[in-house]
């Protein structure tokens, strides 16, 4: 039986820049470090331990960065993630409070007023709610 939770592992080039982004930025709270020693995820890692592996939540929405080699432009998305919020304009101004630059909300004819993000690794997400 599916539990309904969301777990998307993005595959990027510097995962530390990463997390930056969505925790600073995106509002997404930073979970930790995957430390492979302890099997688990800690907000430290030991001294010369590798960041290459991160956990963020949004709500439902658990979120894994991992460090890969990747060779795609800025602009090529091989796919768009759509998260629901309770309201777009205001997830917004909180995104843009924080630093972050996207084209504003519009309303969108298929009944969804919505923004675009890209985060520094070409993954394009959508942040919408129902009109």
């Amino acid at each position: 039986m599916l539990e309904g939770k969301l777990l998307p592992m993005l595959y990027v080039r510097d995962v530390p820049r990463s997390v930056a982004f969505y925790r600073d930025v995106m509002g997404f709270d930073f979970q930790g470090w995957w430390d492979e020693g302890r099997k688990a995820y800690v907000s430290a890692p030991p001294a010369g331990h590798a960041r290459d592996f991160a956990e963020l939540c949004a709500g439902d929405l658990v979120l894994h960065l991992h460090v890969a080699e990747i060779e795609r432009g800025a602009d090529a998305a091989a796919s768009i993630l759509h998260v629901k919020v309770e309201d777009a304009d205001a997830y917004y101004e909180q995104v843009f409070a924080r630093g972050g630059r996207f084209d504003a909300p519009r309303d969108q004819v298929w009944g969804w007023r919505q923004f675009y993000v890209r985060d520094p690794d070409g993954h394009r997400w959508s942040f919408s709610h129902v009109l």
